[in-house]
């Protein structure tokens, strides 16, 4: 929009168009100054510590703290916290540490590697400022004021500072409300998926231990001891090189091509799922054909190395004629159902096989020989059917819940946005306080 084109309504500042009645306000006009203490003066008193390290950057709140008493409080205990203070780390500015304190944490303390940002009554709303700045824009300009290559921090007047929008109170109100229900809703969704993955790691000890069978009848089964536990009796324990063929995949790519055959490496593997994110290309009439590399439906490819080995991701449709890098691939035969050898795979009795073969040595490794030893239990078809499908569905509960939460991630980003720069108004939307 050029300068002639500006509504009468809105004006031009330097964070961009606004409407009238918002204001362009430094945080330091804005919040109150605070204070600190040494708990240290106080050696019996027990408090809460938060430190850089407490901050969880994907949900933006206190994941974990430190019970301390003053006489071993360390040194950068010495700020203290009250409720709805936003508390911003001036250590790694960019990576985004920050967050609102509540109730739990009124009254404690924070470390001196947090600059504390208390909003000043009646003028800034404390959730509207928690929001304000963990806009990518407010982060982002601390990549020009930090200093330190290898430890790069801002200080506390540096965070002070720096500006942002400032709607009137009422408006400051509605946009932390809005945001909030989105925020609570995604809180919610992840809660669900928390839970869920919380139940399949329940069901595949269950699974594996008793078969496809209730929980209350689950001690009318019996089991034998076998080197990988109990299993129910009938099953078979079998070594997977015996029902499967193990191979190598291409190794370093030949010639990229921007429309050539997709290349599955360990950074695509994440928990039995192949993802497409940093996903390269390579020239098919350079790869040599005398590997094998090809990979086919319902085949499984495991990482060789790196911290994820043992990871691994049985092949869908959609990855059906890619190529394999530096990682393994399993072919079952008939006598396996895919599904099930690769749910099993991820089981913590395999993946704690894997982790004791990788450990071995310096760089952690899983050759062909050390997969192909991985003891698995081998009940019959029908029942691998039956436990593969009910991981399935569990599987696709999560998957829905996260697409969920992918859309309100989504949803909230662009709220965040909009509503900081007025794009979307909510001035007057009636709240439920």
């Amino acid at each position: 929009m050029s300068n002639n084109e500006i509504s009468e309504s809105f004006n031009m500042t330097k964070l961009g168009l606004l409407p009238d009645g918002w204001e362009v306000v430094k945080l330091g006009d804005v919040t109150e100054k605070t204070k600190q203490k040494d708990p240290r003066k106080t050696p019996e008193w027990r408090f809460k510590y938060v430190d850089v390290s407490s901050i969880s950057r994907d949900a933006l709140k206190i994941a974990e703290c430190k019970l301390c008493h003053g006489k071993d409080a360390p040194s950068r205990a010495k700020k203290l916290v009250k409720r709805n203070d936003v508390i911003f780390a001036t250590v790694r500015p960019t990576l985004k540490r920050l967050t609102l304190i509540d109730e739990e944490f009124d009254g404690e303390i924070c470390s001196t590697a947090f600059c504390i940002l208390r909003a000043t009554e009646h003028i800034l709303n404390p959730l509207y400022l928690f929001y304000a700045v963990q806009r990518d824009v407010f982060i982002d300009e601390f990549e020009k004021v930090q200093r330190g290559a290898s430890y790069p921090a801002i200080t506390d007047s540096d965070v002070k500072n720096q500006s942002i929008p400032l709607p009137p109170l009422p408006e400051q109100h509605r946009i932390a409300a809005v945001l909030s229900a989105v925020q609570d809703a995604k809180e919610k969704s992840g809660a669900v998926i928390v839970a869920a993955k919380s139940l399949k790691k329940s069901l595949m000890r269950h699974l594996f231990t008793y078969g496809p069978v209730p929980a209350g009848a689950a001690e009318s089964v019996p089991l034998v001891g076998t080197e990988i536990g109990l299993v129910p009796e009938g099953w078979e324990v079998v070594r997977l090189g015996e029902y499967t063929k193990v191979r190598y995949g291409l190794g370093q790519p030949p010639k990229l091509a921007d429309d050539g055959v997709p290349m599955i490496r360990a950074t695509n593997i994440k928990r039995g799922k192949i993802t497409p994110d940093g996903l390269i290309r390579i020239k098919h009439d350079a790869i040599p054909l005398s590997r094998d590399p090809f990979l086919k439906e319902e085949g499984i490819i495991v990482v060789r190395s790196g911290a994820y080995t043992g990871d691994l991701a049985m092949i869908t449709k959609r990855w059906d004629g890619s190529i394999a890098g530096y990682d393994l691939i399993v072919s079952p035969l008939a006598t396996f159902n895919p599904s099930y050898l690769s749910e099993y795979l991820l089981y913590d009795v395999p993946q704690s096989y894997f982790a004791s073969q990788k450990a071995r040595s310096a760089q952690p490794h899983l050759n062909a020989r050390e997969l192909s030893n991985t003891i698995v239990p081998l009940p019959s078809y029908l029942v691998q059917q039956k436990i593969a499908s009910i991981h399935s569905t569990v599987d696709k509960k999560i998957e829905t819940e996260e697409n969920k939460k992918k859309a309100l991630d989504e949803l909230f980003k662009s709220l965040l946005h909009n509503l900081m720069t007025a794009k979307i108004r909510v001035n007057h939307l009636e709240v439920v306080q």
